[in-house]
């Protein structure tokens, strides 16, 4: 093989439980050791796994199936090894149950129990959400990433769960390409070479280095493995490590013998070690070269050092400037982060994870030195001050979109955690939060009922005190009594709580799996029972009945979420015969029934679940099924109000159901019932197309802001971290997004250091937000930066002038059709300078289509006849129609409309095409032919949009101000077009001044500009 084998083998090289001695000796020394077999090499389990047996243009033994995707698979000679290579692309939005995947017939046999490693080689400049492994229900994930062009090698260990282990290769998202070579599944907790297709030269050499380094004793290692062909006599091999700024270090083996050898390289970097390393392994005329980072425990302590020295120093610095008058929030922050995460990064290196827990108190060091120079030339007047408002939140009220102290607009940032966050409490404040998930403790659970005429009468004194302590603070409280955390006695006792199924106990909801081979019963996301169980409603009453009155008398400004994260999905009998009932109310008879479904049911009692996708049936069924989960959400409103009549109501659904109806989530009556409209959304730094993924969220924040325009938006579970090594940039820029299109209130997920190095972990407990200082810190300057701007941040996202239908009949019965127009059009017109917002059926036949600059129809197949006919009429009184792809053809139950679409020419563009590149320039026209206002547009110097960037504007105290976020995955030079022009800017964020219409916007910056005439 010609390429070096780049594997992260840290779990092999590091030992376990070592106790941390400095490296011995102050000079370098270098060992060779030669094995004359294949000792260390584990047998690779996957057959052709290396793609280099192919028939009929696919590799033998692997099957292609792109499903609902419009990705591709080919045979490419770009290989890691041997001639062939698997590509694969994606062009189709990440969605649930959304992928394309290359299969192993027949898997791979395991034992069960025991430990195997699964490794292969990728290549791919943005792979993605894509993954290699399987197993039952496809556990297993290994996940790619970026490799910037290069191979690299991707390992995971695990312990066979089954006997038959199905293997696959998944693209589950949007990606240009990947490359695919090299798989190998072996027994063992490590990866060993890739060795199956060893070329047929007389001399082959694999060298076997990681591009980083773990030393956590005084000896590091690295192997190599030399294959010489029989006749051949390649002589001795000759090794040279060259640290950056040190003398190289040389040494050489005896003449190799025919057959496979075994090299192991050993040296003993010295006390004070470079940390950049070069080695070069050389055997007769094969060369192999790697550069790789070394981490040694005097590394860390060096870096441990610094970070200490730059703490003090910070903190005498911010001492000086408290005394005198000086604002230091942000040299607050940058001191507790710098303060806390030096004990993670401790954790991380008694983990055996050196390089981690070196760079990150690296990087606390530089964090603390920076704001200590920035704070200095504050004090000295060559940096203005940043003043961070901080009124009382105690008396904030709602209007307008906003939280309001007074006449400022307040925004809410904080966190969502447990006993970290509450043991961490006392300086909470420091990182520049204000409003915190406040169920960290038991009290907030439905589990305080213990009986019939039991309570635990410590919960309710316990949260009085709780909420003294945050009214202390000065924070806001986002409060779930939660319901999932069920009595246990109550739903053993009362069979109808879960449909007349018994049960042992509740559900696990940790994602461990503790409560596996006990019957447990779900219908959907942490919901543990029958909503239409009169026992659960009894108990669910007296639960409030108890605790709202002690909510109601407490002065902390709190807003009650109510469920987490609640999908709902039932076919108990009893829910069964409310469906019926629903029937038999909406249809004189069982005729008209079959009339609309196309059926023939002899009677109601003969209609079951319609579990056929895109039946008329399902019309019926889920306008029912979204109809009882909603009502539910009523009651428990109505439950709440009667005991505590101010109470600020919201709620925790996934903002990806918007587009499943099937989950019985009705956004639209959300939106309308809360006071403050909630949800759990996802960001992700990974996205083929833009700087990190932010489709989900937003477009849920356009959708409720569409709804109820005047009311603030929460996130009550924001997700934005579940991978390592994220940058405070990738941060900084999901919050102020998602602020940009309504967000007023969110609590990341989680504050938590979670599992540091191997162990079980729970869900979402894995590479957390709190278990990185970058993320830490760019969460932190996010919260001060939104707060000190908030009365910029409140003029935005602005009143929409362009509406995407939103057609209940299409998601209904349509789905994909339907759900994928939307997700294209949306972001496709995102990008094109202006708002982007909703309109619903509900909404149309409510005559909200008035002052509608542009009605996009997003692949509507089906619509009910009098929302065709509000359409119809708008255009005809001079609005503007897109139609995309077949759109308004059907009704409600798929049956043809009787007349033709009557919408006039002239007010009409017909798009065919709906995939999200082609609509970008043709919305464009349309905007252009709509007259669709956008006072400020961002275009390239060739004047074209300079989609994906993202640039909104708004007046503020007269004044133009332009929010431009930095969706594009490569730099971009933007010209601000707008009347009268632009001349120069001030960004606000910054204090950075530019002159001229013309700016670069990189990935993930984020602008708040206010412009000069």
């Amino acid at each position: 093989m010609a390429a070096a084998l780049l594997c992260l083998l840290l779990a092999a090289l590091a030992g376990v439980g070592t106790a941390w001695p400095a490296a011995a000796g102050s000079a370098a020394r270098l060992r060779l050791q030669v094995e004359a077999d294949a000792a260390g090499v584990g047998q690779n389990l996957v057959p052709n796994p290396s793609f280099e047996e192919v028939a009929q243009g696919r590799p033998v033994g692997w099957s292609w199936d792109r499903r609902n995707t419009d990705a591709t698979f080919a045979l490419v000679n770009d290989a890691h090894s041997g001639r062939h290579a698997v590509r694969i692309t994606n062009g189709t939005p990440t969605s649930p149950h959304v992928f394309g995947q290359m299969v192993l017939a027949g898997g791979v046999r395991l034992t069960p129990g025991q430990t195997y490693t699964l490794s292969l080689y990728a290549k791919s400049r943005d792979p993605g959400i894509a993954w290699v492994g399987g197993g039952e229900g496809w556990w297993m994930r290994l996940l790619l990433s970026g490799t910037g062009g290069k191979w690299r090698r991707f390992t995971q260990t695990f312990v066979a769960r089954e006997s038959v282990f199905p293997l696959m290769v998944n693209t589950d998202g949007p990606t240009t390409g990947f490359l695919v070579d090299d798989i190998k599944l072996e027994q063992g907790d490590h990866p060993t070479p890739f060795l199956d297709a060893l070329e047929t030269r007389p001399v082959e050499l694999v060298l076997e280095a990681p591009t980083v380094l773990s030393v956590p004793g005084a000896e590091a290692t690295l192997r190599a493995f030399i294959h010489v062909g029989e006749g051949a006599s390649p002589g001795p091999a000759r090794v040279t490590l060259s640290p950056a700024g040190g003398k190289p270090l040389t040494a050489t083996t005896r003449a190799l013998p025919p057959g496979l050898s075994r090299l192991q390289i050993s040296w003993t970097p010295g006390a004070r070690p470079a940390q950049h390393w070069q080695v070069t392994v050389k055997v007769g005329n094969r060369t192999e070269q790697a550069s790789l980072q070394l981490y040694t425990a005097a590394s860390y302590q060096a870096a441990e050092r610094e970070a200490r020295a730059a703490i003090a120093a910070l903190q005498a610095t911010k001492a000086r400037a408290a005394a005198r008058g000086v604002p230091t929030n942000y040299a607050r922050a940058a001191r507790v982060i710098a303060q806390r995460f030096l004990g993670v990064a401790a954790r991380k290196r008694d983990a055996d994870l050196l390089p981690a827990a070196t760079a990150d108190a690296q990087f606390l060091a530089a964090l603390c030195r920076e704001q200590d120079a920035t704070l200095r030339a504050t004090l000295a007047g060559k940096q203005p001050r940043r003043e961070v408002p901080n009124p009382s939140l105690t008396g904030l009220r709602l209007g307008d979109g906003c939280f309001w102290a007074g006449d400022e607009p307040v925004m809410l940032v904080g966190a969502l955690g447990y006993d970290e966050l509450e043991r961490e409490l006392d300086t909470y404040r420091d990182y520049g939060f204000n409003v915190i998930g406040d169920d960290f403790n038991a009290f907030s659970a439905f589990q305080m009922l213990r009986g019939e005429e039991q309570w635990d009468e410590t919960a309710l004194p316990r949260l009085a005190a709780n909420w003294d302590r945050l009214r202390q603070l000065n924070l806001v409280a986002a409060y779930n009594p939660t319901l999932h955390y069920f009595p246990e006695w109550a739903l053993t006792r009362y069979p109808d709580i879960t449909g007349g199924d018994p049960v042992d106990r509740l559900p696990d909801w940790s994602g461990l799996n503790r409560h596996a081979g006990q019957r447990v019963k779900t219908y959907g996301g942490f919901f543990p029972f029958a909503i239409d169980s009169p026992n659960l409603r009894r108990l669910v009453s007296r639960y409030y009945g108890k605790l709202m009155p002690e909510l109601a008398k407490h002065s902390l400004f709190h807003v009650i979420w109510l469920m987490n994260e609640p999908t709902y999905r039932s076919t108990d009998p009893h829910y069964l015969e409310l469906f019926r009932a629903y029937l038999r109310r909406k249809f004189p008879d069982i005729a008209a029934l079959n009339a609309a479904w196309g059926t023939q049911h002899p009677s109601f009692d003969a209609i079951g679940y319609p579990a056929q996708a895109g039946s008329p049936a399902k019309w019926d069924w889920l306008t029912f099924h979204q109809d009882q989960v909603a009502s539910w959400f009523e009651w428990l409103a109505a439950e709440i109000k009667q005991h505590h009549p101010r109470a600020l109501l919201s709620n925790k659904p996934m903002a990806w159901t918007l587009l499943h109806p099937e989950e019985g989530i009705d956004w639209e009556r959300e939106a309308e019932l809360w006071e403050i409209p909630g949800c759990d959304a996802s960001r992700s730094p990974d996205t083929s197309t833009y700087a990190f993924g932010w489709v989900e969220a937003a477009m849920l924040f356009d959708f409720q802001k569409s709804v109820a325009p005047e009311k603030p938006l929460a996130d009550h579970e924001y997700h934005y971290v579940h991978s390592p090594n994220l940058s405070s940039e990738y941060v900084r820029a999901t919050y102020f997004h998602s602020y940009l299109h309504g967000l007023r209130m969110s609590q990341f997920w989680v504050w938590s250091t979670g599992q540091i190095g191997p162990g079980a972990a729970g869900a979402g407990m894995d590479h957390t937000a709190w278990s990185q200082p970058r993320v830490a810190w760019g969460t932190a300057t996010a919260a001060l930066d939104l707060r000190r701007l908030a009365r910029y941040i409140a003029a935005f996202p602005g009143r929409p002038k362009v509406r995407l239908y939103y057609s209940r009949p299409s998601l209904y019965l349509d789905h994909a059709t339907h759900t994928g127009g939307i997700l294209h059009a949306y972001q496709a017109a995102n990008g094109l300078d202006a708002p982007v917002g909703f309109i619903t059926d509900r909404m149309i036949r409510a005559g909200k289509l008035d002052g509608c600059e542009l009605l996009i129809v997003p692949a509507a197949t089906h619509v009910e006849r009098n929302v065709r006919a509000a359409i119809e009429a708008y255009a005809r009184a001079g609005g503007h129609v897109a139609l995309l792809g077949e759109s308004l053809s059907r009704d409600e139950y798929g049956r043809p409309h009787p007349t033709p679409l009557a919408l006039p020419d002239d007010r009409t563009v017909r798009l065919e095409k709906v995939d999200r590149d082609a609509l970008v320039p043709a919305l464009e026209q349309a905007y252009q032919w709509a007259g669709v206002s956008r006072p400020v547009r961002a275009l390239t110097p060739q004047g074209r949009p300079a989609w994906p960037v993202e640039c909104r504007v708004a007046v503020v105290d007269g004044r133009r101000v332009c929010a431009i976020v930095g969706l594009n995955r490569e730099p971009v030079t933007v010209r601000l077009e707008a009347q009268p022009p632009v001349r120069g800017w001030e960004d606000l964020i910054t204090g950075r001044r530019g002159k001229g219409r013309t700016l670069t916007v990189k990935p993930l910056d984020v602008s708040l500009l206010r412009l000069e005439p």
